[in-house]
């Protein structure tokens, strides 16, 4: 039985949930532009849909007819578009222009823009291509195109000009990019010079197969030499003991010690930095590439921390100016508990560095352990009314409450109206609506190009209300509104995410916190190494969660926010117990794996204060990942009322 408000959606069982949600959000706010009812909105959806499928049918006279209908939907533009595009290679070039044009408020022209350049180039209709060619919107594909063009219409010099900003790179270039490439080298443009610096870049990447390729097309004899010998120390580190570097020696081998140097110290990083201050003393290197090894030598130690580390860095410092090695010293001295030595490297560091939160916290644990309370308090006194993981520390240290400075800038109800009645925004509802999240955001993000802060705060409240809650935390981060907790921090999928805490035993606040730091609470995140979903799961993790923790599901769909909670959950429960429910150790997992925090936690036999365990994870995204998670807990702590833990008293201590 159907009750009040509920009753329309009865009438339309086959609308989703969310679907309808918005259908209501979408006519209520609809004040601005002729009245909409719920009937009509949702035979446009299906009108639509029945466009899309005519055309892909390629039924063009129903097309038309159809589309007819659909002027006043939101959505008629992206029927425009696909008609389009279908055609491009016959468009005439006023058509297009025209289109552009009239949908410049809409992301949609900057598609229809990219796929009119392709077209273009893929027809060779290079003077066309030309006349459309922006620099500023165009990606490496592009440039190519637009360098061929030169080429094409008598302007080579112009286009080999910019040859080499495209070629300098460790990866592969896309093969439209093959055919300007075999122009330039065939004009004798490339010099075995650029050839090497590419060949460096691409074993910088790890790229040996296009390292190999590039040393192919060395001319020269001494750089043929230097390219089989760079292969060889690249794949055997310990060979750069064999490696001649003295003034009367090329600067290619300057390279390959280099190289060599920074591959070596990650098996033996003591015997790679006595082999560098032995050979670095009486041979000529690049300032900046003598730096660069010098960084990496103090990242190794970090890793596999020494009394020989620790004094080498220490002189590293003293002459240092370069913030990474810096703050690498400080980290080294912090995990060893030098207290003093912690303190000398934080005086040594640029001014802008040292007054950072970080390192101000630091220096007033340093006081604090040298019993110097009085000046140790002053600092965290001056950090502890700031929403920031040092500022709650600061708090902690001196038993006070933490400030969550949650203080919303409230956006009026017309200007929230005005906002939703943008024709941008109707568009991304709309696409929203039908399950287009991808295209939504990419018209939301348009419409909101250069708005204000108040504004952007509407559109994020505006998005609270659609349910889009991770559209919501994405335009508060982009309005720089970093006092909007309630739309930063959603209850999102209260239901399942409730219930996943539940069942796996684990808080709640907590398991909010990781999905917050892993998807912006976005469901259908997928990143680029392939973690899935709300939680940011590994399929082959969840496939083994699964298994091990027999869930009900046959099929776990992990962009499914009930399925991803579920799982996420369980493989949460089980880093707990495998950490003796410390959340540090287990967030730290849940990011960088449990084979990494079994390695950090063997780097010292003492045990260590959580918030230096914290400070010296070597991986600066998981650093911050474990400082995020312990702050989020606490804020959705406290916007769920409950009392705030920002840590355990048996997480104070880390210990092997």
């Amino acid at each position: 039985m159907c009750s009040i408000p509920t009753s329309l959606y009865c009438s339309f069982p086959q609308l989703t949930r969310r679907a309808f949600s918005l259908m209501l959000v979408y006519v209520a706010l609809s004040s601005a532009a002729p009245a909409v009812s719920g009937g009509e909105l949702q035979q446009q959806r299906a009108d639509y849909q029945r466009a899309e499928k005519l055309l892909r049918e390629g039924n063009i006279k129903q097309f038309k007819k159809k589309v007819k209908t659909l002027k006043q939907y939101p959505l008629y533009p992206y029927l425009q578009l696909q008609e389009l595009s279908r055609r491009l290679r016959t468009a005439r070039v006023k058509e297009v222009q025209n289109f552009l044009e009239e949908h410049k408020q809409f992301s949609i022209a900057s598609r229809l823009y990219s796929r009119w350049l392709y077209n273009l180039a893929s027809r060779k209709q290079w003077q066309t291509f030309l006349q459309f060619y922006d620099d500023s919107r165009a990606g490496t594909e592009l440039r190519c195109y637009y360098l061929r063009a030169l080429i094409e219409t008598g302007e080579p010099e112009a286009a080999f000009a910019g040859v080499p900003a495209i070629w300098l790179t460790g990866n592969s270039q896309p093969k439209s990019c093959d055919p300007l490439f075999k122009r330039w080298k065939s004009a004798g443009k490339l010099t075995d010079e650029l050839t090497w610096r590419r060949m460096h870049m691409a074993l910088e990447r790890g790229q040996t197969s296009l390292a190999r390729y590039l040393s192919k097309l060395l001319k020269k004899t001494s750089y043929k030499t230097a390219a089989a010998t760079f292969l060889a120390v690249h794949q055997d580190p310990e060979q750069v003991k064999k490696l001649t570097v003295n003034k009367q020696q090329s600067s290619l081998n300057a390279d390959i010690f280099i190289h060599g140097i920074r591959r070596w110290a990650r098996t033996d990083v003591e015997a790679a930095t006595k082999l560098f201050d032995k050979l670095v003393t009486r041979s000529e290197f690049e300032p900046a590439d003598l730096n660069e090894a010098k960084v990496s030598l103090a990242y190794r130690f970090l890793l596999k921390p020494s009394k020989f580390g620790l004094k080498w860095l220490a002189e590293q410092a003293e002459t240092s100016n370069d913030v990474r090695l810096l703050e690498y010293t400080a980290r080294m001295a912090l995990l060893q508990q030098d207290w003093p030595q912690l303190l000398s490297t934080i005086e040594l560091m640029p001014p802008v560095l040292r007054q950072q939160m970080r390192w101000r916290y630091w220096t007033a644990r340093v006081q604090q352990e040298q019993k110097n309370t009085a000046t140790a308090g002053a600092i965290f006194a001056e950090l502890a009314d700031k929403r920031d993981f040092y500022g709650f520390l600061s708090a902690i240290e001196l038993g006070k409450t933490f400030d969550f400075n949650d203080r919303a800038l409230l956006p009026s109800a017309e200007l929230v109206n005005e906002v939703a009645a943008l024709p941008g925004m109707k568009m991304a509802l709309e696409l929203y609506a039908i399950g287009q999240p991808n295209n939504a955001r990419r018209e939301w993000s348009h419409a909101l190009r250069g708005a204000p802060a108040l504004t952007m705060v509407a559109a994020a409240t505006l998005a609270q209300q659609w349910g889009w809650n991770n559209q919501a935390i994405n335009t508060t981060i982009k309005a720089g509104t970093w006092n909007e907790l309630t739309l930063r921090f959603p209850m999102s999928f209260l239901d399942y995410m409730t219930r996943g805490a539940r069942i796996a035993d684990i808080d709640l606040a907590w398991m909010y916190a990781i999905a917050r730091q892993e998807s912006a609470m976005k469901p259908d995140a997928i990143s680029p190494v392939g973690a899935r979903g709300l939680m940011q799961l590994m399929p082959a993790t969840a496939r083994e969660t699964v298994q091990r923790s027999q869930l009900p599901l046959s099929a776990p769909q992990l962009l499914n926010e009930k399925h991803n909670s579920m799982i996420g959950s369980a493989h949460l429960s089980e880093l707990m117990d495998y950490y003796d429910n410390n959340r540090i150790l287990s967030s730290t997992a849940y990011n960088a794996g449990r084979r990494n925090v079994d390695g950090w936690l063997k780097r010292t036999n003492k045990p260590l204060p959580f918030d230096a365990w914290i400070e010296t994870i070597p991986f600066r995204e998981t650093r911050g990942y474990a400082q995020n998670v312990l702050m989020f807990a606490s804020i959705y702590d406290y916007r769920m009322g409950d009392t705030i833990r920002f840590v355990h008293p048996h997480e104070k201590v880390i210990k092997r």
